[in-house]
């Protein structure tokens, strides 16, 4: 029994001080129209990339795009661990279809949204990303909305 609460113990006082470190990186999922893996690196207090990985379909046809994306971050001092944050970056991407020829495509990308991290390494957010494609014509893809959860280190 003494065993089984040092151990409770020593994991928590681990948690508490990995919780209480700067972690500089997160990933993690991101869910929405698409789904995406997830990458941040923080580059100073308010500022960060954030490279996603998604896929559109899993059969014909099938979509997979990289996005990146340069962040700024804003507390809001209200709420410990609470942030909302915009950016822009491009996304990339190649569309094909079984039969069809495939198309690449390019479009500027922006995006707004909140976080909350909570005081384990845990991230939740949720934001708003349109983009406008450029590449092989000007229009301007469905904006997506994306629930977001990251971990931390």
């Amino acid at each position: 029994m003494k065993k089984i609460i040092a151990t409770i113990i020593l994991v928590s006082c681990m948690l508490f001080v990995t919780s209480t470190q700067a972690q500089d990186r997160a990933i993690g999922l991101r869910g929405g129209n698409s789904n995406e893996v997830s990458f941040q690196q923080k580059l100073s207090d308010q500022n960060r990339i954030e490279l996603d990985l998604g896929a559109w379909g899993l059969v014909s046809p099938v979509s997979m795009y990289l996005t990146g994306l340069y962040q700024w971050t804003i507390d809001i001092p209200s709420v410990t661990g609470l942030n909302w944050y915009v950016g822009v970056g491009v996304s990339t991407g190649l569309y094909a279809e079984i039969g069809k020829s495939s198309s690449f495509s390019l479009a500027a990308t922006g995006q707004a949204g909140i976080e909350y991290n909570l005081i384990f390494p845990l991230q939740i957010s949720l934001d708003y990303r349109p983009a406008i494609a450029v590449v092989p014509g000007v229009n301007f893809w469905e904006a997506d909305i994306a629930l977001s959860v990251r971990y931390r280190f």
